[in-house]
């Protein structure tokens, strides 16, 4: 049941995220380069609500987790992603085409996702939930690759020619990146 809070969290998260994103597109007929700049902004409100759900999930199950650590959890997670997602932005400005900002945005959720992994892990070590660093290592590569993999499955394929297919595209990845990344950071956890 945690894992798929979490990854439901994902999903709830990367939906309000780019329900954002298309607002402010529509609004303002934003070009690639600044919806890319936009999509920085909503990417601290991507990693804030994925990171408050992973820090509620962890409050419930473990008693060593308290609310102070939530804040703290959501605070790691919001600035993960803000400075994941603008380094994925910055090292592709220089052009703006759909298939270059679908690389920004799988190179800088993988950033954010890895940051937002290797904190929440050193923070589960300070409190003796994990503990080597064999454990926060493989933390840190579970959030990785949930980043990777579920950022992939969403920038990487055409899902525009479905009816709603990049909305089942979002909650997907968003599921892919809570499974994969809550899984692997139960696994390592006592």
């Amino acid at each position: 049941m945690k894992i798929f809070l979490i990854a439901f969290g994902w999903a709830v998260a990367l939906s309000i995220g780019t329900f954002f994103l298309f607002l402010s597109n529509l609004s303002y007929h934003l070009n690639p380069q600044d919806i890319m700049s936009e999509f920085t902004r909503y990417g601290a409100i991507i990693g804030s609500i994925g990171g408050l759900t992973i820090g509620i999930v962890l409050m419930w199950t473990k008693t060593a987790i308290k609310p102070s650590h939530v804040a703290l959890i959501t605070l790691i997670w919001g600035v993960s992603f803000l400075a994941g997602l603008t380094l994925g932005w910055q090292l592709f400005l220089l052009d703006a085409s759909s298939q270059i900002f679908s690389r920004g945005m799988i190179v800088g959720m993988t950033i954010g996702g890895t940051l937002g992994g290797f904190f929440t892990a050193l923070l589960l070590h300070h409190y003796k939930l994990l503990y080597s660093w064999t454990n926060i290592s493989l933390v840190t590569i579970g959030w990785f690759l949930a980043l990777f993999d579920g950022s992939s499955f969403i920038f990487s394929f055409n899902f525009l020619g479905i009816p709603l297919g990049f909305t089942f595209a979002i909650v997907v990845g968003g599921m892919i990146i809570g499974t994969i990344g809550s899984t692997v950071m139960f696994w390592r956890m006592r």
